[in-house]
């Protein structure tokens, strides 16, 4: 995008131009230079600075011209003050060496092959000071620094796990009942008395458990009375019992019979005194 300078070029127009015109057609082109899309250079019809901004075969498009001009007039680029300011404002836009360019810079094309707006967008999406090229160790090193990262320390502490192990361990207990670390439960001996027992009634020295967890007063038994004795520790009345031998008898403590009193026992079954 620059004014465009070529030497000795000069040609006659083909047909007449009216005032206003915005292209002209030329006998030759051969020796004018050859435009970009955004160059320009300065011709002159006889008389006339015309700014052209495209030269196409010998079709030149131009700003509008200000006059008329005849067939067969010059065209020739010639050096003019416009060629000159405009080449001045270029140097001064951008010096060829140093210099500082100001104020914003587009294109519709690319910068020494790149697409400028593409290779932005894609630096707009990288962090600050983020680098390509860290090794493993840096990475590592990045990733323990989070708090649930797992770790070489944690690595080393999974290691000493035994598979399918967990992480309850049980604790010894002292007392009546111990337990070793393997949760086996022992009952000292000693430790299980009548007042630990969950049992119906009253416990004492003449009574006993029954599997029903009852506790039950020993006594004796006769056909007559059914399941016990009538009062068969003290015999103060002459009584007969008689033994069934499908039951077994027990009297507990001293047996005492009154003087004149008769006790008679005989049947097939058992008796203890005890």
């Amino acid at each position: 995008m620059a004014v465009k300078f070529s030497n000795n070029a000069g040609t006659t127009l083909s047909a007449g131009i009216s005032a206003g015109a915005t292209s002209f057609s030329v006998v030759s082109a051969t020796g004018f230079p050859t435009l970009g899309g955004s160059d320009w250079t300065y011709i002159s019809l006889t008389n006339e600075v015309v700014k052209v901004t495209a030269i196409s075969g010998t079709t030149f498009t131009c700003v509008a011209t200000s006059g008329a001009h005849l067939a067969s007039a010059t065209v020739e680029l010639r050096m003019t003050t416009e060629l000159l300011n405009d080449f001045a404002e270029d140097l001064e836009a951008l010096p060829i060496t140093g210099g500082a360019l100001t104020g914003a810079v587009t294109t519709s094309s690319t910068f020494d092959g790149r697409d400028v707006g593409t290779d932005g967008t894609k630096l707009d999406t990288i962090e600050s000071s983020a680098k390509d090229d860290q090794t493993g160790a840096e990475i590592k090193t990045l990733y323990e620094a989070e708090s649930n990262a797992y770790t070489d320390t944690k690595n080393t502490k999974l290691s000493g796990i035994a598979t399918s192990a967990n992480n309850y361990s049980h604790p010894n207990h002292s007392g009546d009942v111990v337990s070793a670390s393997d949760g086996a439960m022992t009952i000292q001996a000693g430790a299980v008395d009548i007042a630990m027992l969950s049992a119906t009634g009253t416990a004492g020295a003449t009574k006993f458990l029954r599997g029903d967890n009852v506790w039950e007063a020993l006594s004796g038994a006769s056909l007559s009375a059914g399941d016990t004795f009538d009062n068969p520790n003290n015999i103060s009345t002459n009584q007969t019992n008689t033994l069934v031998s499908t039951k077994n008898y027990m009297l507990i403590g001293d047996i005492t019979v009154s003087d004149g009193v008769t006790w008679t026992v005989d049947g097939t079954g058992e008796i203890d005194i005890i």
